[in-house]
């Protein structure tokens, strides 16, 4: 993309940027690299699920599946467990 002589891009191409960009939800430097990609506002305080968490998006849909019905039953075992506890 872009001429070699000075790195500008055409129109066309910044057009095909800025779209890919809105289809991958990144910005534009984010996109070629500039800036880190924008993590979402979340605070895990566990440190190892917080890098699991950050792998998830690598999973294949099947386990991505198993792993939505896994801590969902996690999450309402912990939510039975306060309910009988209290």
């Amino acid at each position: 993309m872009g001429r070699p002589d000075n790195g500008s891009l055409s129109r066309s191409e910044w057009h095909s940027s800025s779209r890919l960009a809105d289809l991958l939800e990144v910005s534009l430097d984010e996109l070629v690299g500039r800036t880190e990609p924008h993590e979402p506002d979340l605070k895990i305080r566990n440190p190892k699920l917080h890098q699991l968490y950050r792998e998830i998006d690598r999973l294949s849909d099947e386990d991505q599946k198993a792993l939505v019905i896994l801590l969902d039953s996690l999450v309402k075992r912990s939510q039975m467990g306060k309910v009988l506890a209290g």
